[in-house]
């Protein structure tokens, strides 16, 4: 079972003292099961850059967080699924904050990104 981690995972190994059941588990799951997308490692970027330690958070993204997990991209065909993911759940009356709309297309694509 692949696993493609939102910040709030990637954060928790980032912190000084991550919870170690979670390091556990972590440990368990095969690299290449291993996924975060594009819009989360700019979630990681902005918090990192706001940041008054931003060199050591830079250095972690960079050298851990990158080199640790495959980044799923976010392209036009995402960005397709986006906008129908979007305006469904708009005229639904349940609308979604627009990273995790665009995450959640990342994980539809490509297999749906040419559906009508």
């Amino acid at each position: 079972m692949a696993y493609l981690f939102d910040t709030d995972a990637i954060s928790e190994v980032l912190r000084k003292r991550p919870l170690a059941a979670y390091l556990g588990w972590l440990g368990t799951i095969p690299r290449d099961q291993q996924f975060c997308s594009a819009v989360t490692v700019g979630e990681l970027f902005k918090d990192a850059y706001r940041s008054p330690a931003k060199k050591r958070h830079l250095r972690n993204i960079t050298e851990r967080v990158l080199r640790a997990l495959t980044s799923l991209l976010y392209d036009t065909g995402t960005a397709r699924i986006f906008g129908e993911l979007s305006a469904t759940l708009e005229q639904s009356g349940t609308p979604l904050a627009d990273a995790d709309l665009q995450i959640a297309a990342i994980v539809q694509h490509p297999t749906d990104c040419l559906r009508d």
